[in-house]
């Protein structure tokens, strides 16, 4: 007999015959090859074996658990705890609300940035595909499309995660299908900004201290009292506002300190 009818007739899986035939110590080749009469009987009978010392193993545990031993006689439940034990049995109901559907009926396309290299884009389709469905990607210039690239997504699938070519850059997508060589738009998506993978390149900004923040900075410095009690105090307020000053000009009307100009 195979083995693997041999797991079948017992609802076993192949490995635990061939562990089974490994302990009786019958070759491996064998074992996974044709048996013959006696190997099978002799399987057969150890599976018999284990399977009432599981269930012997079993019944004990239960007695156990419920503070018996299997020699003990059986004690009648009092009726007091018999009805703590209907209460404690009883299940409490939790309401969950209505389930999540699977579709809304309302075919959308829309795509978000996951990282600097990733986009994850999610539609639902209700019309008739005629073709094979296909994810394609443009990736956006200042005047318009630069090109694109297609994802198949062919199947029941309706999210897929996109590696975009160029972090930094603006990117949508429309989904359809190709028939015949032919692309056939059916929905199109929003329009994201994949987030840059490394520092930006701007680094002639100027900055300034407003003014309001400025009469702030003085009055925590002390500089707007009109006695000193130390010269020397007032020559370290100075330095330091000095310093302040020397990051950037002083502005107009702001409600933060740093502000660009």
């Amino acid at each position: 007999m195979r083995v693997y009818l041999l797991a079948e007739k017992f609802k076993m899986k192949v490995a635990d015959i061939l562990e089974i035939s490994k302990k009786l110590g019958m070759h491996k080749k064998y074992a996974i090859s044709n048996l013959t009469d006696s190997q099978s009987e002799k399987i057969k009978d150890e599976i018999k074996k284990k399977r009432k010392e599981s269930a012997k193993k079993k019944i004990l545990s239960k007695l156990k658990n419920n503070g018996k031993t299997a020699t003990s006689p059986i004690k009648k439940k009092k009726p007091e705890d018999a009805k703590k034990s209907e209460v404690a049995e009883k299940k409490v109901f939790i309401d969950m609300g209505p389930a999540i559907p699977a579709k809304y009926n309302d075919e959308t396309l829309v795509i978000m940035p996951r990282d600097p290299s990733c986009m994850f884009a999610y539609w639902e389709i209700s019309r008739k595909i005629y073709g094979h469905l296909v994810l394609r990607i443009y990736e956006m210039g200042k005047s318009g499309d630069r090109y694109y690239f297609d994802v198949d997504v062919n199947g029941l699938i309706n999210n897929w995660y996109v590696k975009v070519p160029h972090p930094g850059r603006k990117y949508r997508a429309e989904i359809g299908y190709v028939n015949n060589g032919v692309f056939t738009s059916i929905l199109s998506s929003n329009v994201i900004d994949v987030p840059r993978s490394s520092i930006s390149d701007e680094s002639d900004e100027n900055w300034m201290i407003v003014k309001e923040d400025l009469k702030g900075i003085i009055k925590d410095t002390g500089l707007d009292k009109e006695s000193r009690s130390s010269l020397r105090q007032a020559q370290g307020n100075t330095r330091i506002l000095f310093e302040i000053l020397k990051q950037g000009v002083i502005g107009g009307s702001s409600s933060s300190l740093v502000k660009k100009k």
